[in-house]
């Protein structure tokens, strides 16, 4: 068994420090540590001189200072992976200055002018240290030179002495009165007598490790500028024959050796103070990353979560970024989410995703061990779990990331490897980690690292050209602009493999001017075949329009988080509209879109519906809805992603307007404006008195306009009515432009033969609004959302139609609480369970505390059973409740069930967890509202104490991406045994709720909040957004499993279907969240219908 040592320095973004790292190379795995500094062999250009510290004998020697002190220790030996000289010594008396130690043997060297020669070092110390040097000018004057004294840190930091010649003169000037030397001076040689270093002197033991000093040559030596100037740091991975036991413990020897990835930095906040090492091995079968997790002495580190997939970015966690290169797994999911997201906690438990889908499992192995004072975890990942036939080679893109708790509930600190910008997810930050067999230079990692980017970059281009390829080369060989587009592309593909040669070819200073160079010659490529792909999608999808059209109609899901970009070419899945089909059952709502293209300015363009005729019914057109998605720009796409800072302004589809008009967008400026009767209003300044604002849209869809090369997307919701007639009906959408043809585009509608029965899980929301005390309209801020009778009713039908039948009350006064409750009936909401925040329980103690709260609940109770609801619950204050305020909550928890109330709260998984090692939270709590993605085992643990569970926070609401919310929201939430859902919030303005810049906390510290959104108030009902439209869709995909269910269970009774019951029971089972959720309805619904009777 052997094992292949390569060396590789370290560097940060910001070129402040620079380390070495080590990779081993093992029969199995990649492990990745700290390593020694590179040898001057030849491979490293520029080093003049250097001294290492690998022995066998001590190379310092006390050189000069008249300090009482005692040597107690001076070794060679291995520290953090580097082989250092190892000194301490006790100092008996303290003062100022130091003791000064030279480099036995230093040959004296002469330096003149005519190039910058430079010393680094580095040294790790718990006291002042500073390298220096003794110089002597031609006349026999001498002097000292010196770097500074650094703060020693306990860490290894690099220490410079910057042009050692020019510092030599100065500090000749200033033995002049004068202080000014002859003309000429400049030029005088000096010579260098001795080198070493300065050690505090604090009248205390002061321990040093001393790794490795260089006098170098500016103009060829590579600096850390030079790797600092990249958005990110670069390290190494080590290979071994040896893999590590996955046992937590890090005492194999190639840990010991391995290169540090360290110095953590905090988000925006400087270097962190408590510490993380990471490590990283590999091998032929596996890749292996160690972490070491420093915390205050005395300190154990807190987690709870226990369920795989848990929560756990608010306790002691460590998150771990991975792409490695040609990932079959990766490839399977969009472009911005191919990464691996890997984290453990303190207690062990896992955690696995792509991007931000924390669905994804693999099969890898983790340990944990904690001490006081610190944690480490050793992770394994086999490469066949990262879609890797085998050990790849060159740079892999990696962060390590540390939560870790403080003494402050609810603000961890959020530390990283490579330093992120707007949170852990910043893929732009991530570091490169080189993986190979060779032994590199310094010059030589940079130069691959810069390499494997730049062609990352050119592989886009690449992609791209075969994208533009597939559009235009099956077009008909008469299509006029064909073969001018074939041939840009042949020239583009020249220009393309010109620069991968380029790349290929340039040595070490080439690659660093081409890195400045290539990035916008690169992008100029990569708009080019954009635009190529964009026209030859338009020339694929107008081969059938009329030839004095001027509109192009694409159609494609509705429920997508696929965008369309001005100028960029279409999404793939939108395709040439010649039908638009939806399949639904009778009282259903079904959603499809449309987009309209013009090549041309086209005015008052109107879009109309047509009644759909079947053979027995007709579904008349007021059931088609029209709107047009309104493309708005917001702050980001923040809404309880972990960690993630607000990104904005962002160009996002999220209104369904009927007037188009309503918004104004600035895309140059990139702000909105809404129209008033006054004039446009800006509703993007954070500043913005909006007090005064009264959206109304309008009630039917309006006329809109579309410039030449502009498109606008139509949304259309069938809401199919109660009791139409089973059957095909068909009809059509009419674009009516006044000056051009007018385009019929059919529509067809198949209602299925049965009907939706309610879903098994109950939908809720947090909702906020209350009746306002003066009756009037109002349009919700972060201090107010009182509505008016008109708005609170068209809420609660908007609430019922996207199928949440059980929102939250906020009304504190008990007759607009009635009142409230008499238009959720009349808008159609069903007497399930009533969830009200007043009252509420807070902690009451007291015999007087509790008769009193008990007092305040029995007429709420009593209205509830009088008006024929189910349950009433009550919140248990406070908000995700710790283990102190669970024990106070008990009395008061008993006291409210005594007279018929129950209780719930929302809480985080790993608060729940924290909270449940220590008391019963079946005596607080009935509903447990749970933040995160669902955990089916917390649901089997929840339930088996008689409560009930829901999902909320995955995400928050008013994330702009309507599939997330089907998805998530559905049969996700389903398939995890969830009671139902209860997001937050239907509706929180933290500033004005149409302006997405203007929360107060944000303007003032950058960490704002975005508004939840699922609507958006008007003065007299709601408009609703795409997100919304997705969540409908998840609530109708449970409906169609419930009604599955039904069958199942019916048919299982009856020998003639048992079989396909229990078939289709098998495969519901079976089912994969992350299949094509269109595909998988159609599936059920046709397993409904061989199933009937």
């Amino acid at each position: 068994m052997s094992e292949e040592i390569h060396e590789c320095r370290v560097e940060r973004g910001t070129g402040r420090r620079c380390g070495l790292f080590i990779i081993i190379v093992t029969g199995c795995a990649l492990t990745i540590l700290a390593a020694p500094p590179p040898e001057t062999d030849g491979l490293t250009k520029g080093v003049v001189w250097r001294q290492g510290f690998e022995g066998p004998d001590p190379s310092l020697v006390d050189w000069w200072g008249n300090i009482e002190k005692t040597v107690e220790l001076q070794e060679i030996k291995t520290e953090d992976g580097r082989t250092v000289e190892h000194l301490v010594i006790r100092y008996n008396v303290a003062k100022t200055g130091g003791n000064y130690w030279s480099v036995r043997d230093f040959a004296p060297l002469t330096l003149d002018g005519d190039r910058k020669l430079s010393v680094l070092a580095r040294v790790k110390s718990n006291h002042p240290v500073a390298i220096k040097g003794n110089i002597r000018f031609e006349g026999g004057k001498s002097g000292i030179i010196d770097s500074g004294w650094t703060k020693g840190t306990g860490q290894f930091e690099t220490l410079r002495i910057e042009d050692v010649h020019g510092r030599a003169i100065r500090t000749a000037a200033n033995m002049v009165k004068v202080g000014v030397l002859p003309e000429g001076s400049e030029k005088i040689p000096v010579k260098l007598e001795m080198l070493g270093f300065g050690f505090g002197a604090p009248g205390e033991t002061a321990e040093v490790f001393v790794d490795d000093i260089l006098l170098y040559d500016e103009a060829l030596f590579s600096t850390d500028e030079d790797v600092g100037a990249l958005p990110f740091r670069v390290g190494w991975a080590a290979r071994t024959d040896r893999a590590p036991v996955v046992d937590g413990l890090l005492d194999e020897e190639g840990w010991k050796r391995a290169p540090a990835l360290d110095d953590f930095t905090i988000l925006d906040k400087g270097r962190a103070e408590m510490q993380t090492v990471g490590r990283v091995l590999y091998d032929d079968s596996a890749l292996t990353i160690a972490v070491d997790c420093q915390d205050v002495p005395g300190r154990k580190p807190e987690a709870n979560v226990k369920f795989r997939d848990g929560s756990m970015w608010e306790e002691d966690s460590i998150e771990i970024f991975l792409i490695p290169p040609e990932s079959s797994v990766l490839a399977r999911y969009p472009a911005g989410s191919r990464y691996f997201q890997f984290g453990i906690n303190a207690l062990g438990t896992r955690y696995d995703g792509v991007g931000y889908d924390g669905s994804w499992d693999a099969d890898w192995s983790a340990a944990v061990t904690v001490q006081e004072g610190s944690w480490q975890a050793e992770i394994r990942f086999p490469y066949s779990e990262l879609g890797l036939t085998s050990s790849p080679k060159g740079v892999w893109i990696l962060n390590l990331c540390r939560t870790r708790s403080t003494s402050t509930p609810g603000r961890p600190e959020h530390s990283a490897w490579s330093p992120v910008e707007i949170g852990f997810h910043d893929v732009s930050h991530f570091g490169r980690i080189v993986v190979g067999e060779e032994k590199y230079s310094l010059a030589m990692v940079r130069a691959l690292v810069l390499r494997e980017d730049l062609r990352a970059s050119l592989e886009l281009v690449a992609l791209a050209m075969k994208k533009a390829r597939n559009w235009i080369e099956p077009l008909p060989q008469n299509t006029p602009q064909k073969p001018g587009l074939l041939e840009k592309l042949a020239h583009i593909d020249l220009r393309v493999e010109g620069i991968a040669s380029e790349i290929t070819d340039a040595d070490d200073k080439g690659l660093k001017a081409l890195a400045a160079s290539l990035p916008p010659r690169i992008a100029a490529l990569q708009d080019k075949m954009d635009k190529a792909v964009f026209q030859g999608q338009i020339l694929a999808f107008a081969r059938d329009m009329p030839r004095d059209g001027h509109l192009l109609v694409l159609t494609g899901p509705a429920i997508t988080n696929e965008r369309f970009t001005p100028g960029r070419s279409f999404p793939q899945s939108f395709r040439a509209a010649k039908v638009l089909s939806a399949s639904a059952c009778a009282g259903e709502t079904e959603s499809l879109t449309f987009v309209l293209y013009a090549f041309g300015p086209v005015q008052d363009i109107r879009v109309e519906a047509s009644d759909l005729t079947g053979e027995k019914a007709v579904v008349p057109s007021r059931s088609v809805d029209l709107r047009v998605v309104k493309y708005w720009y917001q702050a980001g796409r923040e809404l309880s992603r972990h960690m993630e800072k607000p990104t904005g302004p962002l160009l996002v589809p999220e209104l369904l307007l009927k007037d188009d008009s309503l918004i104004v967008v600035d895309r140059e400026a990139k702000r909105n404006f809404m129209r008033t009767p006054q004039g446009l209003v800006d509703i993007s300044d954070p500043q913005a008195d909006l007090s005064g604002l009264a959206p109304r849209d309008s009630k039917e869809l309006q006329p809109f306009d579309l410039q030449a090369g502009e498109l606008k997307q139509i949304w259309v919701n069938i809401k199919v009515p109660v009791g139409t007639a089973v059957g095909s009906y068909r009809g059509s959408i009419t674009v009516k432009p006044p000056n051009a043809p007018q385009i019929h585009l059919p529509l067809t509608l198949e209602v299925y033969p049965f009907t939706l029965l309610p879903p098994v899980i109950e939908y809720s929301i947090f909702y906020r609004g209350v009746l306002s005390r003066d009756g009037l309209p109002h349009i919700s801020t972060r201090k107010v959302q009182q509505l008016s009778e008109e708005q609170y009713l068209a809420q609660m039908k908007n609430l019922l139609d996207h199928g949440v039948v059980s929102a939250t009350s906020y009304q504190s006064r008990a007759p607009l609480f009635r009142r409230e409750m008499e238009l959720r009936a009349r808008a159609g909401l069903p007497k399930g369970s009533i969830y009200t925040y007043n009252p509420a329980t807070n902690r009451e103690q007291s015999k007087e505390e509790l008769d009193r709260l008990q007092a305040e609940i029995r007429p709420w109770v009593q209205y509830a059973r009088d008006e024929g609801y189910s349950e009433l619950y009550i919140f248990a204050h406070p908000d995700e409740p710790g283990v102190e305020e669970a024990k106070a909550e008990v009395a008061s928890a008993k006291a409210a069930r005594a007279v018929g109330a129950k209780l719930f709260t929302a809480i985080g998984p790993g608060i729940y967890e924290e909270v449940a090692r220590v008391i019963d939270l079946s005596k607080i709590l009935d509903l447990f509202v749970v933040a995160g993605p669902p955990k089916a085992e917390m649901a089997t643990a929840i339930h088996r104490g008689g409560g009930r569970i829901m999902c909320y926070a995955n995400p928050q609401v008013g994330m702009e991406e309507p599939l997330t919310y089907r998805r998530n929201y559905g049969i996700v939430l389903w398939k995890a045994g969830y009671d139902g859902t209860m997001n937050y919030a239907y509706q929180h303005a933290f500033g004005h709720e149409w302006n997405d810049w203007d929360d107060p906390d944000g303007t003032t510290s950058g960490e704002g909040h975005r508004d939840h959104m699922f609507a958006y108030s008007t003065m007299d009902g709601v408009i609703d957004t795409v997100q919304w439209e997705g969540f409908r869709e998840a609530v109708d995909d449970v409906r169609y499993i419930s009604t599955l269910l039904a069958a199942i269970k019916k048919a299982k009774k009856k020998g003639k279907k048992k079989k396909l019951a229990v078939a289709a029971e098998k495969w519901l089972s079976e089912l994969d969240v992350n299949d094509d959720l269109d595909a998988v309805r159609r599936q059920i619904a046709r397993k409904i219908m061989e199933l009937a009777p």
